[in-house]
């Protein structure tokens, strides 16, 4: 091994023994869920770490992609990427243009996929090395999207472009008539598109429009997906449900509240955020409400057990999936930022600022 290559190595680990701390030795102040409120909802605490933000530093973007978390912190737009399995640091990279926050990053085969509003990164999975980076005609408001290696870019001034991620190279574009501030999505039928004027509208994967339609409000937030149906939130305090076949609305849910929180699609049912009110469980076929939660709680995952799991920035709960009863819940020792679900049933948890902690199922 090269002197060189040996201070890479002894960096490496000294970073990684400050990032990933073994639950079993590490002090249980510093977790984000004690010990026994984990098991209290079906969970062990299992690998914990702290990313170590400076005073006023938050963590800005995360994202679990296959065995990796990433997590974005600002200002600096720092790019951490530890193993979703152990905790353990895999790599670190600082990308340029620091006043540029990035967007949640992506992952295509083994490339990692970061952008902000004027560059697109393409990094090595394995050790967050530069592989490519190319101009985008931004500003890019919205995270792009990807299909195969191609990236869907939301440009300024209603601006949809396709990109070969490959090459660099555009292959089409079109314009709608507002922003694009929610993200599109790529569903069997095409790429579903909405825009501030309250227009939606399908694309072919070929960049040929198929239907469009508007609502009566900005639309801003990602709509979910399922059941041959897209189901979309307007600050206009109306969700649509509209058929991806026809471009015909399935029904109309009044939710009395601008919608600005994104939908679920779980197992025939859309789970609606109301801010500051409420979850709502809606009937995917018939848009009937199943049932109302008293709090704007997230949705995270529905566990094999037919538990779901639900969150606030302060705390996890199991719902009865089918009549929205509480069950359990479990407080967080400091404001979460995101939980997601993990390999093999685990819930990842991580703190606005940055600490971390993964906690298995108990079965």
């Amino acid at each position: 091994m090269t002197p060189a290559a040996y201070a890479r190595a002894l960096t490496l680990l000294a970073v990684t023994l400050a990032l990933a701390l073994p639950v079993a030795g590490q002090d249980r102040v510093g977790l984000l869920f004690e010990p026994g409120d984990a098991r209290s909802i079906g969970y062990s605490t299992n690998w914990a770490a702290n990313l170590h933000l400076p005073p006023g530093g938050r963590v800005h973007q995360v994202a679990l992609l296959d065995d990796l978390l990433l997590v974005v912190e600002p200002p600096g737009n720092v790019l951490t990427a530890l193993s979703a399995r152990t905790g353990e640091l895999q790599w670190k990279r600082r990308l340029d243009q620091a006043r540029m926050p990035l967007h949640q990053p992506l992952r295509l085969a083994d490339t990692i996929i970061a952008h902000n509003e004027q560059r697109l990164y393409g990094l090595r999975a394995e050790d967050g090395r530069e592989i490519f980076s190319i101009n985008l005609d931004g500003p890019v408001v919205a995270p792009v999207v990807l299909y195969g290696r191609m990236a869907l870019v939301p440009g300024a001034g209603g601006r949809l472009y396709t990109l070969d991620v490959a090459i660099g190279q555009e292959l089409w574009d079109q314009r709608v008539p507002g922003d694009l501030v929610a993200r599109p999505v790529i569903t069997d039928e095409g790429i579903f598109v909405a825009d501030t004027s309250g227009r939606y509208s399908l694309y072919g994967r070929d960049g040929r429009l198929r239907w469009q339609g508007r609502g009566f409000g900005r639309f801003e937030v990602t709509p979910a997906v399922g059941a041959g149906a897209v189901y979309l939130p307007g600050r206009d305090e109306t969700l649509y449900a509209i058929d991806l076949a026809t471009g015909e609305d399935r029904w109309r849910h009044i939710a009395q509240e601008p919608l600005t929180l994104a939908p679920s699609f779980i197992d025939d049912t859309v789970l609606l955020p109301v801010p500051r009110q409420s979850l709502v469980a809606l009937e995917a076929e018939s848009g009937q409400v199943r049932w109302r939660l008293a709090h704007p709680l997230r949705p995270v995952t529905r566990r094999d057990d037919g538990a779901l799991v639900v969150g606030s920035p302060m705390h996890l709960e199991l719902i009865d999936f089918d009549s929205g009863r509480s069950l359990a819940g479990a407080p967080a020792a400091a404001p979460l930022h995101r939980v997601l679900q993990g390999p093999d049933g685990s819930l990842i948890a991580v703190s606005a600022h940055g600490r971390i902690l993964r906690l298995n199922r108990l079965r």
